[in-house]
């Protein structure tokens, strides 16, 4: 899918490289919000993508998006989840 067709006003879509193959995860997040694409918890497989987003006179915090590819298996899925959520 282009970049063109998920436009919404106002909003910035994030996704991982748009060349690789999955789930094509990805979410929306205010233009005016400074965020960070945080690599170290972004895992392959599973596919995730996971950025750090920044707002005045607040503390910074995480936001996470995740697909078990039908071919990983659930116990492996959970164990990658779990290693990744206690960074």
């Amino acid at each position: 899918m282009k970049c063109s067709e998920l436009y919404v006003s106002h909003y910035e879509f994030i996704r991982p490289d748009k060349n690789r193959s999955g789930g094509r995860i990805g979410f929306y997040t205010k233009s005016s919000n400074s965020y960070l694409v945080r690599l170290d918890l972004n895992v392959i497989n599973p596919e995730n993508l996971t950025i750090e987003i920044f707002k005045p006179n607040s503390k910074q915090f995480l936001v996470a998006t995740s697909n078990r590819p039908p071919h990983i298996l659930h116990l492996i899925y959970s164990q990658v989840m779990s290693q990744l959520l206690g960074k």
